[in-house]
């Protein structure tokens, strides 16, 4: 998997869920904990998981979803998932 497309993903991500939970965009990073430095508790993390299948029209399995910490966890797992979303980056 190419990680040099990971700040895009990024990009795509921040771009969609603009959302009161997130601090400013300029401080998420690809490291940045979805718990600690985005602050999202666990309701928050399930509908940032089920925004992620929606807009990428991909199923992730909540089982797997649970090990998911970083932003870069999520672009991994969405990856893993579904890698055609890299076809047009």
């Amino acid at each position: 998997m190419e990680e040099k497309i990971f700040p895009r993903i990024l990009e795509i991500l921040l771009a969609r869920f603009d959302s009161a939970f997130m601090p400013p965009k300029e401080s998420i990073t690809l490291d940045s904990s979805l718990s600690c430095d985005i602050g999202m508790e666990s309701l928050d993390i399930v509908d940032f998981i089920i925004g992620i299948e929606t807009a990428f029209s991909v199923d992730l399995n909540s089982v797997d979803v649970k090990n998911v910490r970083t932003i870069r966890d999520v672009i991994s797992f969405l990856i893993s998932k579904k890698p055609s979303v890299c076809d047009n980056l």
